[in-house]
């Protein structure tokens, strides 16, 4: 009778320390996102192509953009967004994508999260620059019923006010 409680006791323990938690899941949506978008130096368009098929892994039936830029606003598909991200892709030599700061209130099947997002790429054409931007990011992600979490809504958040 000793021996099955200590191991009851064990696979309680192990459960409860192994097991992924709501924050853990949604911070692998993000970092999933930020593979996706990434490109290396020399990376072809094909291997784009099938990172940027893996969009409906990280983002809802559809998706809500607020970033005040036309070529990515609105309400999207997967396939859209997807769609979007190859044609970033296709002006830079390559791109770099990271967050920091992840901040993250889960309240049932919803989930508000607040980061710092980085963007480093060169751009192919024109002058050829290097862009280094960070932005302060809002979003919103919806637990789906594979317990994946993804998102449905991205936007600027506001943090000076004029």
């Amino acid at each position: 009778m000793l021996a099955v409680a200590v191991v009851v006791a064990a696979v309680c323990v192990c459960w409860c320390f192994f097991r992924d938690s709501d924050e853990r899941r949604i911070r692998r949506t993000l970092e999933e996102l930020c593979e996706i978008g990434s490109k290396s130096p020399g990376e072809n368009a094909a291997l784009g192509a099938l990172k940027a098929n893996r969009a409906d892994h990280v983002f809802a039936p559809v998706c809500r953009f607020d970033f005040a830029r036309q070529v990515v606003d609105g309400a999207l598909t997967p396939t859209e967004t997807g769609a979007r991200i190859l044609r970033l892709q296709g002006m830079f030599d390559r791109i770099s994508l990271g967050f920091s700061e992840l901040e993250i209130a889960v309240s049932g099947d919803k989930a508000n999260v607040a980061f710092s997002g980085s963007f480093k790429g060169r751009l192919k054409y024109g002058d050829a620059r290097d862009v280094d931007e960070i932005r302060e990011i809002e979003a919103e992600l919806a637990r789906q019923k594979d317990g994946r979490w993804k998102f449905t809504r991205m936007s600027f958040r506001q943090v000076l006010e004029k």
